[in-house]
């Protein structure tokens, strides 16, 4: 029981989570997850859109963005999930995430509803320990509840699109192209800094 209100206590916080773009979804995601597992290293790859997020408790990992997503796009293609591996000796990881790295153990799960991708967790040398069943059972659950919160995020990042876009036709003639008078409007008032100068 006490287990079961640990899982369900870490969904309903991840939940609480605020709501933003996709690129702080994943951040909060990650972060959350890492925490919850008590875990050294997070690792959040997204495939399309291309994205990585990293939450990094003990300056394990020290790639770029760019490397991360090559290391981890390699590692989803090679592994069938989910995994956990309690002695990264036994099937490693390539840098950074192997052993001479500082990599003990990982746990390996594979991203569900709108995002393809794969959530890593691992612990490092500073904390050199394993993955309980719970806590197998909680990496599950919260990856699940967190494809709620990625439909969130995709939806807000369309209508933020949308927006820009409806901002900039609405400055611009429809037939020419040209900027019309709200546009001009604007940018005098902007070079006057007093929107009463302008009439």
């Amino acid at each position: 029981a006490a287990d079961e209100l640990e899982v369900v206590s870490a969904i309903c916080d991840l939940l609480r989570l605020p709501t933003g773009s996709l690129d702080e979804t994943l951040r909060g995601v990650v972060e959350h997850a890492r925490r919850a597992l008590s875990c050294d290293l997070g690792v959040l790859y997204v495939r399309e859109p291309r994205r990585i997020a990293v939450s990094d408790a003990s300056g394990i990992s020290t790639f770029e963005a760019g490397e991360l997503c090559q290391v981890m796009e390699s590692v989803s293609d090679r592994i069938e999930f989910p995994v956990c591996i309690q002695d990264a000796r036994s099937t490693e990881l390539p840098a950074p995430f192997s052993p001479t790295d500082g990599v003990v153990a990982y746990y390996l799960l594979e991203l569900g509803g709108p995002l393809a991708g794969v959530l890593l967790l691992a612990h490092g040398e500073t904390n050199p320990r394993g993955f309980t069943l719970l806590c197998q059972s909680l990496g599950r659950r919260l990856i699940e509840a967190a494809g709620s919160l990625f439909e969130m995020a995709l939806a807000r990042d369309a209508l933020d699109s949308e927006l820009v876009r409806a901002r900039q036709e609405a400055r611009r003639d429809a037939l020419t192209g040209v900027a019309n008078r709200l546009a001009w409007d604007e940018a005098v008032r902007g070079f006057t800094g007093s929107p009463d100068r302008v009439k």
